[in-house]
């Protein structure tokens, strides 16, 4: 029966911990798809990974490993003293207070260790960070022979992480043997404080042997928790970078009496439009007025860097402008609902991305679409001429960001 016990008791908690798991992961997700552009031009996308993925697992171990864990111990320490001071009061005090030290021991590691273990996981991002940028463009690298820059750049990172472990291994392996001496102690003052309240007849020799077992056993769980405790560091330092993604609140985000964009899409319009982007002061558009009406072709000229790509970003709200207002239907775009808003307007990139997948997979990114309704899209972009003679098709694989195709392929 207790077999049975506790093997349903472990499978619930891995269980619940999975579960738990997922909801985080899936709540940061959330909120990093809600944010705007502009917070992913300062960040890296392989930290952003790392926290999506290791520190959330490192939460996992927290839930699934060290919460039962800390279960048992807490029910074992509290039976153990509860037998001791039944038993002996003066004994249960005496081995007790040693235990006190443990207190200003944990504040100190905790202190510590905390630091290395925030910087581990940061170093952890960046080289994710640098393995993820050299790997999607390591055809450059190679092109440029900069392996050898590369590879010390994911040294560099990849040594800083291990300083850091070192120097928490070093805390660690400083404060779990701290554990071991204070439960020494204890022990030792048992041993002493027993055998006088042996001699003044206060307990007898069958209740110190007692007390003696009792606290033999409570050896183990003291080392367990001084481990449990540094786990318990590695979770808070990976616990504040998730929660710092959930918390995450959009400066673009829908007002409460926005409405759908219905219907036809009769003008757009620029009025006194000014905007720099975040990490320039400079402005890109300086007081832009212009307006298109439906059926007109709207032509935008202008150097590299004018901010002809600019304009349409500020139509579909990547980026608000600092002045002025953009207008469809001749009402301001703020007025409207963001996800109907992007839902009627299509926008080409001139720096066109591919999800790794086939053809089909792309064509009909986040929506279904028939065979005839693919081939009819892949006709209107002039792309139907070559992927029909693509080995598989519209199954045709192409590679992560489309690299199989070619540039060309890639924008049709």
């Amino acid at each position: 029966f207790l077999a049975v016990f506790q093997g349903l008791s472990e499978y619930l908690w891995q269980s619940t911990a999975y579960k738990v798991q997922h909801d985080i992961r899936m709540d940061a997700t959330s909120s990093l798809m809600a944010m705007e552009a502009s917070y992913f031009e300062t960040r890296q996308t392989g930290n952003l990974m790392a926290v999506l993925s290791a520190d959330v697992a490192q939460l996992e171990d927290i839930v699934s490993d060290s919460s039962t864990s800390m279960i048992r111990i807490l029910i074992t320490f509290t039976a153990a003293f509860g037998i001791m001071f039944w038993m002996s009061p003066t004994l249960a005090l005496i081995l007790g207070i040693p235990l006190v030290l443990v207190i200003p021991m944990v504040v100190w590691f905790s202190t510590r260790v905390q630091r290395r273990y925030r910087k581990q996981r940061e170093s952890t991002g960046g080289i994710v960070a640098i393995l993820e940028n050299v790997l999607a463009g390591i055809v450059t690298v190679q092109a440029y022979n900069a392996s050898d820059f590369e590879r010390s750049r994911v040294e560099s990172e990849s040594g800083d992480y291990r300083d850091q472990a070192i120097h928490a291994a070093n805390l660690r392996n400083r404060f779990i043997p701290g554990i071991y001496v204070v439960a020494g102690l204890s022990f030792a003052l048992l041993v002493s404080a027993g055998g006088w309240l042996m001699e003044s007849r206060e307990i007898t020799v069958g209740q110190f042997v007692t007390f003696l077992l009792i606290a033999t056993r409570l050896q183990m769980p003291m080392w367990v928790l001084g481990m449990l405790l540094n786990q318990l560091q590695r979770g808070e330092a990976a616990s504040k970078r998730v929660f710092a993604l959930i918390d995450l609140e959009p400066s673009i985000f829908d007002k409460p009496d926005a409405i759908p964009l219905a219907g036809p899409i009769r003008s757009i319009s620029f009025d006194d439009v000014s905007f720099a982007y975040p990490t320039s002061e400079a402005n890109v558009l300086n007081g832009i007025s212009f307006s298109a009406s439906s059926g007109e072709f709207l032509g935008v000229m202008g150097h590299t860097g004018a901010g002809k790509s600019t304009i349409l970003k500020l139509v579909e709200r990547f980026y608000e402008p600092q002045q002025g207002t953009v207008k469809i239907n001749g009402m301001d775009i703020n007025d409207y609902a963001i996800e109907s808003l992007r839902d009627r307007i299509g926008f080409v990139s001139q720096d066109p991305f591919m999800f790794y997948g086939n053809v089909r997979s792309n064509v009909c990114y986040a929506r279904e679409a028939s065979e005839d309704e693919i081939r009819k899209a892949l006709e209107t972009a002039g792309a139907w001429e070559f992927v029909s003679q693509l080995p598989d098709g519209i199954d045709t694989m192409v590679g992560d960001r489309g690299v199989m195709l070619s540039g060309g392929q890639r924008a049709r």
